[in-house]
């Protein structure tokens, strides 16, 4: 006798449009909630990569330095020494010279005088200006960059010009100035410490803030020029609270540290 076989059919059934107005304002409220961490990741990404640019700097410089039995030098130019590049207001607050603005360096060839200042000889060959990522900059206060007592003389500057001015003069393009900003390394692969100033801090119980054979420590965070204030300003994530990226660097090897510190 043939087995009889039987069929089951399951009736699909379909969301209703409640159900699916629910799952929809569930998925909306779980969206606020994660979005301020997916844009403070991202921020925080951002000065990361801030400091690991400033990082392949140094070790690009230790490389050339070493090679060549050189003095290197990575350059970070400030906005005050800048706008005295730029001459005018008007070519301070609207030409791209404003996006250097403590948020670029270069790596230059320096020598060291008798008198134990550095001066500038050339840029290094093939290279080019370095822009941090988008909304980061180096702290524009005086402890914000473990700098030199003396500044890098005669740095040349004109090829920055032009930038804002289509047909600089031969003057212009050879204008020079004096940099306070920069971090020397020595033919031997180390970073000089002759005359370096105290690093910022990172809190009050830092015991390596005043230290500087220890450490050369620079401090990044979220900013960016105002064009319509003419000045640098510091981004808060939430009210009150200000994060701070320093990259440390041992002066014998060269080699960084990253911390991260938030204000609050």
């Amino acid at each position: 006798m043939a087995s009889k076989r039987t069929y089951c059919f399951l009736r699909k059934r379909n969301f209703t449009l409640v159900e699916l107005i629910v799952v929809m304002i569930i998925m909306t409220m779980m969206l606020v909630v994660a979005l301020p961490a997916f844009t403070h990741l991202g921020k925080g990404y951002k000065l990361t990569e801030a400091a690991q640019e400033v990082n392949g700097q140094i070790s690009i410089a230790k490389s050339y330095a070493i090679a060549n039995h050189c003095y290197m030098a990575v350059v970070f130019p400030q906005k005050s020494e800048l706008d005295s590049l730029a001459g005018s207001e008007t070519a301070k607050k609207d030409s791209p010279l404003t996006g250097f603005y403590n948020a670029s360096c270069r790596i230059a060839l320096v020598t060291k005088r008798s008198s134990g200042e550095y001066e500038f000889v050339m840029w290094k060959p093939d290279s080019n200006w370095v822009i941090l990522p988008e909304n980061t900059i180096i702290g524009v206060d005086s402890g914000d960059f473990g700098t030199m007592n003396k500044k890098l003389k005669n740095v040349r500057l004109g090829d920055l010009i032009k930038l804002y001015k289509a047909s600089p003069s031969d003057s212009e393009i050879q204008q020079v100035l004096d940099i306070e900003r920069y971090i020397v390394v020595t033919p031997d692969g180390q970073l000089a410490m002759d005359g370096n100033t105290t690093s910022p801090k990172i809190s009050d119980s830092d015991d390596v803030a005043a230290d500087t054979n220890k450490v050369i420590r620079i401090r990044m965070t979220e900013g960016a020029y105002n064009r319509s204030k003419g000045d640098i300003l510091y981004f808060e994530r939430t009210k009150g609270q200000q994060v701070f990226q320093y990259v440390e660097f041992d002066p014998l090897t060269a080699r960084a540290n990253y911390r991260e510190y938030i204000n609050e």
